[in-house]
């Protein structure tokens, strides 16, 4: 329940965000302070999404499966050097799938 919860509270938050566009004409004005804390909102969903594909197996268990880590590791690099999320993604594919090739896994 509190994870619906949360879910609702965000969805809500980052509805009202998006609403702030009209605020010229509504003479609203979101807190500073808010609108930081929506704009986390996406890399912190995209990060426990990559997060469970890459360390949790299907049985629901904590994995720390080698290819998985190479990748986040690379990945991380990519995303703090050059802070470009295509580059990242392409980059963590690339690495994924060499890794995984070179391990005898496909």
């Amino acid at each position: 329940m509190r994870f619906w919860l949360a879910v609702l509270v965000i969805a809500l938050g980052t509805y009202l965000y998006r609403l702030s566009f009209l605020s010229g004409r509504l003479n609203f004005k979101m807190p500073e302070l808010v609108r930081e804390a929506l704009s986390l909102a996406p890399v912190s969903v995209m990060a426990t999404l990559v997060a469970l594909g890459f360390f949790v197996n299907q049985a629901g268990e904590f994995n720390l499966d080698l290819p998985g880590l190479i990748t986040a590791l690379a990945a991380t690099f990519v995303a703090w050097r050059f802070g470009r999320d295509i580059l990242t993604i392409v980059a963590g594919l690339a690495v994924y799938w060499a890794a995984d090739l070179l391990l005898g896994r496909l």
